[in-house]
């Protein structure tokens, strides 16, 4: 079991896939993840959906969420704010592609498509769930989980451990924050990795089920403050970290069992460890 009494320490919310995270203190757990987390997805000329795989300088656009208002504003360029409804149009309703999954989005208007290519310097359109959209993660054996998402990767959410992040920063030159891991919740007060033994987990009455690993991929080498790409910490974690598929692990996605309030400083209780035989597998 855990070593020490364990604390939720961070919430972040990413209202728009990819972009900067915003930092919360309290938030409502949902089955599809924190509210308008990753509920809008920027989509490049092609109509494929853009990420900092490709576009490192979308660490530099800031969220915010101002009343019912989204709020961009790019961190190091004059540019006058771009404010949007969080709250989509009903239409059009167009289908794009998240990965294996076919998801309807709504286009968010020309101002939004023009704001955002002058900020990134590639032509690019915002689109955003429908307030009445349904996904579900695709592949088995999570598809039966029957677990709403929104443009996220895979699951609703990401959970990380402080500890995780020490021990692999021990092995860093440079010390680098959890803003790298694009977490949803940090864990702290266990031991390094420790939520990779964890199977179900309660924050007050939130119950969470981790179900899956996160394979780590070239955004956690994105500097989140200059927009651009390094070789860590990704390069380290791979010494120590890989599987034999040639994953690099760090993290846990996981999906709400209940829902509730959650608040930075609430105590994390494990109710379920993995076996053996799954940590082996």
């Amino acid at each position: 079991m855990p070593a020490g009494p364990l604390r939720l320490t961070q919430i972040w919310l990413y209202p728009v896939k990819s972009l900067a995270g915003i930092p919360l203190q309290t938030a409502t757990a949902g089955e599809r993840g924190l509210p308008f987390d990753r509920s809008f997805m920027l989509l490049d000329g092609d109509g494929v959906f853009l990420t900092q795989r490709k576009a490192p300088q979308m660490a530099l656009v800031q969220p915010a969420i101002e009343g019912e208002t989204l709020v961009l504003r790019h961190r190091t360029r004059p540019m006058p704010a771009l404010r949007l409804p969080l709250l989509p149009p009903a239409e059009p309703v167009e289908r794009v592609t998240v990965w294996d999954d076919q998801v309807e989005s709504v286009r968010m208007g020309d101002q939004a498509d023009g704001w955002l290519s002058a900020a990134l310097d590639r032509t690019c359109r915002l689109v955003a769930l429908p307030a009445d959209g349904r996904r579900f993660a695709a592949k088995e054996p999570f598809a039966t989980l029957r677990t709403r998402a929104t443009f996220a990767d895979a699951f609703p959410y990401l959970l990380a451990g402080q500890g995780s992040l020490d021990a692999l920063n021990a092995r860093l030159e440079q010390p680098l924050d959890m803003r790298r891991f694009r977490p949803n919740l940090v864990i702290a007060g266990g031991e390094a990795f420790a939520e990779d033994n964890w199977e179900r987990i309660r924050i007050d009455g939130v119950e969470l089920l981790l179900v899956k690993p996160c394979g780590r991929c070239a955004i956690t080498t994105v500097d989140p403050d200059r927009g651009v790409y390094g070789k860590e910490p990704l390069r380290t974690l791979a010494r120590f970290r890989r599987r034999p598929d040639g994953k690099v692990n760090f993290g846990q996605n996981a999906v709400a069992e209940s829902t509730g309030e959650l608040r930075v400083g609430a105590a994390v209780e494990v109710l379920v460890e993995r076996s053996l035989e799954a940590l082996a597998g």
